[in-house]
């Protein structure tokens, strides 16, 4: 009995299943031993076995950990070399730059063009020789620079690494010093010079009269020095760095009281009174004491002699006031005045309006500079107004903020 038509379409695509199927699993039986093969030759084993698959797994893992710390060490460098405040540039082999911190465009850009050059010249040379380079380099335009250029090869002339370091600031500081220790010198070999004229005068003579005066004129001379000294060493403490934790909450009144008491010899020798009636007795800043007794203890003094050489019978007048968050302490005489052009100078070291008039009354030329520091120390600013012929009034401003105004 013949077959169903249906049932023979069945029967043959059943067939035709099994050998595509068997052809398939042949091809893939053949894909699997070129596999095994490779794994056998490069030490992977005949087989792939789940404990190969996890081993790889981890080692993949490692290699991953690895890297990451790498990368993270690497952003770390570029952060650390974006802040620091010296320039840095990293050149590759070929003289390109890859690195190039803010601190280094910076001294770039405001060196002009001759710094740029000079840096490029500097990199060449270490390219070619594989030497270290420290080199300081003076630009003076658009204005003067001195810029420190430390060059070296990085590894086996894999490239080059710049260090800029601004010296401008240390130039400037380091003339300071020499002008102010040449000042100072000279200063001070005035009255040590004229200290060995009167000894010699004092030994020379027999005259008792004479000898009275050389005397009275070597204490003078001695004091002279003696103040010059203490100067000198109040400005060196007032333009050291400055320590808050002497800071305290301070009486506006009771400062200018203690420098009113220091002065009242002085004031009466001259014949000039001080008044400093009216301060608020609650009226404080913060401060160190010391630091604001001197600064205004020298414009009180100031004030006192050149009222006296004007002869007028006007006390000094000394004032204080608060306005907002910021005190005012005015001090005001009726002297001689000072000329405009010299008021743009007289907070300089040992600048004097009048050196003979200076010299008559003991003065230092360094008082003003005191004062000065002072105001800068505790983030105020000092200010002069005057007309010759009528008089001064110096004002020191300052902040009752600061590390005690919680208190």
């Amino acid at each position: 009995m013949p077959m169903p038509y249906s049932f023979s379409r069945m029967l043959i695509a059943v067939v035709f299943l099994v050998v595509v199927v068997a052809a398939l699993g042949s091809v893939l039986l053949r894909q699997r031993k070129r596999l095994d093969a490779l794994l056998a030759e490069f030490g992977g084993g005949p087989r792939i076995r789940s404990d190969h698959i996890t081993s790889l797994r981890s080692a993949m893992q490692r290699r991953q950990k690895e890297y990451d710390v790498v990368v993270k060490q690497r952003d770390l460098r570029l952060v650390a070399i974006a802040a620091t405040p010296l320039g840095i540039q990293l050149y590759d082999s070929e003289g390109a730059v890859v690195v190039s911190n803010d601190a280094a465009q910076r001294l770039l850009g405001s060196s002009g063009v001759a710094l740029r050059e000079r840096v490029g010249e500097l990199v060449k040379h270490t390219r070619d020789t594989g030497a270290e380079v420290d080199e300081r380099v003076l630009t003076s335009r658009p204005a003067e620079r001195l810029t420190r250029v430390v060059v070296r090869p990085v590894g086996d002339r894999e490239g080059v690494v710049v260090a800029l370091v601004d010296g401008t600031k240390s130039r400037r500081i380091e003339k300071v010093r020499r002008d102010f220790i040449a000042n100072a010198s000279h200063e001070l070999k005035t009255p040590i010079g004229a200290l060995r004229v009167l000894v010699e005068a004092l030994v020379a003579t027999s005259d008792a009269a004479t000898q009275s005066a050389l005397v009275e004129r070597l204490l003078s001379e001695v004091v002279r020095m003696s103040t010059l000294v203490d100067d000198v060493l109040d400005l060196a403490r007032v333009e050291s760095d400055v320590d808050e934790d002497a800071f305290e909450r301070t009486s506006v009144a009771e400062v200018v009281q203690e420098s009113l008491t220091g002065l009242l010899g002085e004031s009466a020798r001259y014949g000039v009174r001080i008044d400093v009636a009216g301060i608020d007795p609650d009226l404080w800043v913060c401060g160190d004491r010391r630091q604001l007794v001197s600064a205004i203890t020298n414009l009180m003094d100031n004030a006192v002699k050149y009222t006296a050489a004007a002869s007028r019978h006007v006390p000094v007048s000394v004032r204080a006031e608060l306005h907002g968050d910021v005190v005012t302490i005015a001090v005001a005489d009726a002297g001689i005045g000072i000329p405009q052009r010299h008021v743009d100078r007289i907070f300089e070291r040992f600048y004097r309006v009048d050196r003979a008039r200076s010299r008559e009354t003991g003065g230092t030329g360094l008082g003003l500079a005191i004062v000065r520091h002072v105001a800068l120390n505790h983030g105020g600013r000092v200010s002069v107004e005057s007309l010759p012929g009528e008089g001064s009034t110096f004002r020191i401003e300052l902040n009752q903020g600061g590390p005690c105004s919680e208190y």
